[in-house]
């Protein structure tokens, strides 16, 4: 995940926002 964090940091801050909203509803959905 190494080389994904470097795209992503790279300039697809859109992606690392969304990837943060995921992970939240995930985790949300997942202890629901």
């Amino acid at each position: 995940m190494r080389l994904k964090w470097h795209e992503l940091r790279m300039g697809d801050i859109d992606a690392g926002q969304r990837w943060d909203a995921l992970w939240r509803l995930g985790l949300s959905g997942t202890k629901r």
